[in-house]
């Protein structure tokens, strides 16, 4: 309850300190990107509440909980960039959609590695489309993030250690 609170009021803080923009300039890029900021830390927050309240409460899998919480982050991550733009959300978006990506494969898909790598492939293809159409506010960086999105998801399948049962 206490990590449900301090989302919320992380929350309230950025919606507050955002919609307090008074079109000057430089103070409203500190002001989006400091609302940026609290609203990556209320969706992790947030995320990390859900996940312990799963936790105990959940007996079809031990990944099932953090899926769902890092499933949760991305989307809140989402939606706080889009309310507010800035690099650190962008960063938070990224982070949460590969992770959840990798919790929901291996969980779902008892540890399917390629899977996994092309859906992570396949975000970072599309984070670099939307870059180039100009949808991220920090297009350098958008080009950036989407190229080792993209990596990653290139790489996958190398970090398979061959172990799984499925292997065998």
């Amino acid at each position: 309850l206490a990590l449900a609170g301090a989302a919320a009021l992380l929350a309230v803080v950025a919606v507050v300190l955002r919609r307090s923009d008074r079109g000057d300039g430089a103070d409203d890029a500190g002001r989006r990107t400091l609302a940026g900021v609290l609203g990556v830390g209320a969706a992790g927050l947030s995320a990390f509440a859900a996940g312990t309240g799963l936790e105990d409460r959940w007996t079809i899998g031990s990944m099932a909980p953090a899926s769902l919480a890092f499933l949760l982050f991305t989307a809140l991550a989402v939606a706080f960039y889009l309310f507010s733009p800035s690099v650190p959300g962008q960063l938070a978006v990224a982070f949460g959609a590969v992770v959840t990506i990798f919790l929901l494969t291996d969980w779902a898909l008892a540890d399917s590695i390629i899977t996994a790598g092309l859906l992570v492939l396949a975000v970072g293809i599309g984070w670099l489309v939307l870059a180039e159409l100009g949808a991220w506010r920090a297009d350098v960086t958008a080009r950036l993030v989407g190229g080792a999105i993209t990596v990653i998801g290139a790489q996958t399948p190398l970090f398979h250690d061959g172990t799984s049962d499925s292997s065998h």
